[in-house]
């Protein structure tokens, strides 16, 4: 491998205007890392389960309601938010119609009646992990949040057909194959909906974003 030097905005260790080496291949083009694994390093990427280990959850509604999503991660002002990755593991889909939607809103959700979830970790486990996440993040409505706010849906998934407990389809978006991500600035949320016809899924679902000062 043979090396480079690039001269730029400080970074850490650097200071401004400084050169530092610049990795590049033996046939002289340059070696770079994926900018969404530069923002784990930096301590920007949180993840969040609803439903860890063994234990699911019923996501039981069976019929659209847009103030009652399934999950809903407010955003604060002063915070933005890129969501890269949404995935639901159904260990059965009673119902039919299973519908999956991703959106945005303009405005907080707030907490209606649901549960509080506190497993949003940094994914980055050194010590720039001492970085917490700004969001707040709830599940499983049964009572009114706030209705989205100039909602823009920007993902939806059908299954049409019930699926047996024996089977574990999983259902994602997910920025790396190429779906583009909404960017939340706060105050503002991203919230998700599933529901079925007659009997929603059970199952488990992991929340992946990047978070920035705005």
């Amino acid at each position: 491998m043979t090396t480079g030097k690039v001269r730029g905005y400080a970074l850490p260790a650097y200071s401004n205007d400084q050169e530092r080496p610049l990795a590049q291949s033996p046939r002289g083009t340059l070696i770079t890392i994926n900018e969404y694994m530069q923002w784990v390093e930096a301590g920007h990427i949180f993840a969040a389960s609803i439903g860890e280990g063994g234990t699911k959850v019923d996501f039981a509604e069976v019929a659209y309601d847009a103030d009652q999503p399934q999950f809903a991660l407010d955003v604060p002002a002063g915070t933005t938010v890129i969501p890269l990755k949404v995935q639901f593991v159904l260990e059965e889909m009673a119902g039919t119609d299973n519908t999956f939607i991703l959106a945005t809103s303009s405005g907080l959700i707030a907490a209606g009646t649901s549960t509080a979830n506190t497993t949003a970790q940094n994914m980055n486990t050194s010590a720039v992990s001492t970085r917490t996440t700004n969001t707040t993040f709830r599940q499983l409505y049964t009572g009114n949040g706030t209705a989205p706010a100039n909602s823009a849906e920007f993902w939806m998934h059908e299954e049409p057909l019930a699926v047996s407990a024996e089977s574990h389809p999983k259902i994602e978006w997910n920025v790396m194959t190429g779906d583009l991500p909404p960017v939340i600035v706060g105050p503002a949320a991203l919230v998700g909906y599933v529901f079925a016809t007659t009997d929603g899924p059970e199952g488990h679902a992991k929340l992946i974003w990047a978070e920035f000062e705005s």
